[in-house]
């Protein structure tokens, strides 16, 4: 990360499985065991279990996505504290809706409820069959054929009785046009074991489609990291009091204190004084607290650094519009202590948010930049 100042190896399985009696390993360092092949027991062949990393092999070939744009991970130095990685970034929106998770490929019929789709012979919505497929094609670099639609139309006419697709027995069983068999093994290698949500439309924002890990729950938060090619699922963990130390095994060496995870907690806890942020907004769960009485070190991101001119179309825009005279907002000072905590869920795919049109989506929303602590 410090030579690539690329976060994308935190979402690529790598790691290999600790020691029976050794502690586990933190969230942000993926497993092999969590690789998208598993070898058959007593044979010499694999089979998938999970879908693959929508990031690719980092270092190999470009870039699948481009979420984060033009930016570098930030801090360049430091960004590891023991077991804690240091992150910038922003929270682009929260789950809300969630779906069972497409078990050993199969497409779960709820899945339609989220598009309001009922299935042919009504068109297929674009933006759902673009979910499916994550937007690209077979290996994931390039952008999927035009016939992708007329091939997920084909697939959802042979549902079972159940409305469920079936991915593995289209495949397998009856004749399947090629072009569907290359759609779905494309959608295989997506939704293997994701789940399909929608999130909540923060701040007037529209709700976004998305697969996320099985893993996800509603309420955790979406977020576009700085280096980070693909945005990520988090979950916030406060801190409990110092008195309150009922499990001393998890005690940090640093805080003396235990940590515990707090679903759907969206408010900051009390009596720890609120550091104040530029384009500051009033909702708690992007606000951070600082956990010394002293100042923090900030870092003090300028605009210019921030180039959206990577965005796909309708979101070509700078941060300085030329044309209507408006100012540049001022520096985001953006402290790296947080008495906050996040475990990193995985990578998700967000429909029309791979590109580097977050970017727009935060400052149309006034998603403020902050430190994300991942233990």
């Amino acid at each position: 990360m410090s030579r690539s100042r690329s976060l994308d190896i935190i979402c690529h399985p790598w790691a290999p499985e600790p020691p029976r009696q050794a502690p586990a390993l933190p969230s942000w360092i993926p497993q092999l065991s969590s690789a998208p092949f598993e070898r058959r027991p007593g044979q010499n062949s694999y089979t998938r279990v999970r879908a693959d990393s929508l990031v690719g092999v980092p270092g190999l070939g470009p870039r699948n996505y481009n979420a984060s744009g033009k930016t570098k991970c930030y801090p360049e130095k430091g960004f590891i504290r023991d077991r804690t990685l240091i992150v910038t970034g922003f929270v682009l929106d929260a789950i809300r809706t969630k779906k069972n998770p497409a078990v050993e490929g199969v497409i779960p019929s709820g899945w339609l409820d989220l598009v309001d789709w009922t299935g042919p012979p009504e068109p297929v919505p674009d933006r759902f069959w673009r979910t499916l497929v994550a937007d690209r094609g077979p290996g994931g670099q390039k952008y999927p054929p035009a016939y992708y639609p007329i091939a997920c139309s084909w697939c959802f006419q042979k549902r079972s009785r159940r409305a469920n697709i079936n991915t593995t027995q289209l495949l397998t069983f009856g004749k399947c046009p090629s072009i569907a068999m290359e759609f779905l093994r494309r959608v295989q290698s997506v939704v293997w074991d994701r789940m399909l949500v929608l999130t909540e439309g923060r701040k007037g924002s529209k709700q976004l489609l998305a697969l996320v890990p099985a893993e996800a729950e509603e309420g955790d938060l979406i977020c576009i990291l700085y280096g980070c090619s693909v945005p990520v699922v988090l979950r916030r963990q406060r801190k409990r009091k110092a008195q309150d130390n009922t499990n001393p095994s998890r005690t940090s060496p640093r805080t003396e204190s235990s940590w515990s995870f707090t679903k759907g907690d969206r408010s900051a806890p009390p009596a720890a004084p609120q550091i104040s942020l530029s384009r500051a907004t009033s909702d708690a769960a992007f606000s951070e607290t600082s956990t010394t009485d002293t100042p923090a070190p900030s870092l003090f991101v300028k605009p210019s650094l921030v180039d959206t001119s990577f965005s796909s179309t309708g979101v070509r825009r700078t941060f300085r519009d030329t044309e209507s005279g408006e100012q540049e907002p001022p520096s985001l000072p953006v402290s790296l202590e947080s008495h906050t905590q996040y475990q990193f869920i995985g990578e998700c795919y967000v429909h029309g948010m791979m590109a580097g049109e977050g970017f727009k989506h935060q400052k149309d929303h006034g998603n403020p930049l902050k430190a994300f602590h991942l233990v």
